[in-house]
């Protein structure tokens, strides 16, 4: 997980010779957070997929309210990569 985050970070994948151990445990304790942060958001992007929307878009005049709650829908929703759709669909 940490590697795999250094990488996302796109940085050298190493260590300084004054890495010690406790920066080591330091590291791998936040890589395991932020993984655990990814898996909730994936969760909870997922059940997003099949939600109904409340402002239908049948005329000009929802446009506005659909608008908002579609980029709030794609926010929620993590792709692939971990990435929310509303910044791929950018």
């Amino acid at each position: 997980m940490l590697v795999k985050d250094i990488i996302r970070a796109d940085q050298v994948v190493g260590f300084s010779n004054d890495f010690t151990r406790e920066l080591f445990l330091e590291e791998i304790a936040e890589a395991i957070k932020r993984d655990e942060l990814r898996v909730q958001s994936r969760k909870i992007g997922e059940s997003f997929l099949d939600t109904n929307f409340n402002h239908k878009l049948k005329g000009q005049s929802q446009w506005k309210k659909f608008m908002e709650e579609l980029s709030s829908n794609l926010a929620m929703i993590v792709g692939v990569q971990g990435v929310p759709l509303s910044y791929i669909i950018r």
